[in-house]
């Protein structure tokens, strides 16, 4: 059995790759869009709140073969946030459960 990462910043990494990973074998077809469209708005908020911007985010919409490539751009949004933010910790989470919610 392999070990998790504990600190915030690897687990982030290591969910979205799983995440990314997970959508690419089920293939736009068999994307559920509602979840997709949830998790992302989950994720945009936390991205958005990292960044410390007023309001909140725009809805992302893209088609079925787009949910992958936003999700690890949101992701390496955050990543590249100096130093670490408390976001990273509940974005890790949320991507752990999506990755469980997939198909």
């Amino acid at each position: 059995m392999l070990i998790e990462p504990t600190a915030p910043r690897a687990r982030l990494a290591l969910e979205s790759t799983r995440v990314a990973a997970r959508l690419v074998a089920l293939g736009p077809h068999r994307t559920p869009v509602e979840l997709m469209r949830q998790a992302v708005d989950d994720l945009a908020a936390l991205a958005w709140s990292a960044e410390q911007r007023a309001g909140s985010p725009p809805q992302i919409r893209v088609g079925a073969h787009g949910w992958r490539d936003v999700v690890m751009v949101l992701v390496d949004d955050l990543l590249a946030l100096t130093p670490d933010v408390a976001e990273l910790r509940p974005t890790a989470d949320r991507l752990t459960r999506l990755r469980r919610e997939l198909p």
